[in-house]
């Protein structure tokens, strides 16, 4: 609208209202704690330094360079993660 009519204020109107909140307060004897996010796993976190570099390397039946640097380069790019 170009112009739009005058009308008194009215303080329960839908562009008075404050913003809601979208954090659920906890109740008083809640006693979690939670750090980081949940729903991300990561599942090398703990792997150690003999686990991450001296894994046995699956066989491959293949003696394609290509495929072997590929692999070679997937190997190298998991152990530094």
């Amino acid at each position: 609208m170009v112009e739009k009519p005058l009308e008194p204020y009215h303080p329960l109107a839908y562009r008075s209202r404050l913003p809601t909140a979208t954090v659920v307060m906890p109740y008083k004897n809640s006693s979690q704690i939670v750090i980081g996010d949940r729903s991300s796993h990561y599942k090398r976190l703990f792997v150690t330094t003999n686990q991450n570099t001296f894994q046995q390397p699956k066989r491959e039946i293949t003696s394609n360079s290509g495929i072997i640097a590929a692999k070679t380069l997937r190997t190298h790019h998991a152990q530094q993660q």
